[in-house]
């Protein structure tokens, strides 16, 4: 969710790029320093509201799909 900009990049310069996307529904860096500099008081880094990302690569124009078994990949 910090760099979801980027896909316009993606789009506008039409980069052939595939990517991964694993919805943790954590920012995980954000977390580990608060983890390790903030006695682990965490705060806004559980993303449990994330959106559809399918509809969101979409939005930018760039295909998606969601896989769940291996041999989708």
């Amino acid at each position: 969710m910090m760099n979801v900009q980027e896909l316009g990049t993606v789009k506008r310069k039409q980069l052939p790029l595939k990517i991964v996307l694993l919805d943790n529904q954590r920012l995980g860096m954000v977390r580990q320093w608060q983890q390790l500099f903030f006695q682990e008081r965490y705060s806004e880094t559980t993303l449990t509201d994330n959106p559809d990302f399918l509809t969101l690569a979409s939005a930018f124009g760039i295909p998606g799909q969601h896989i769940t078994r291996k041999d989708q990949v």
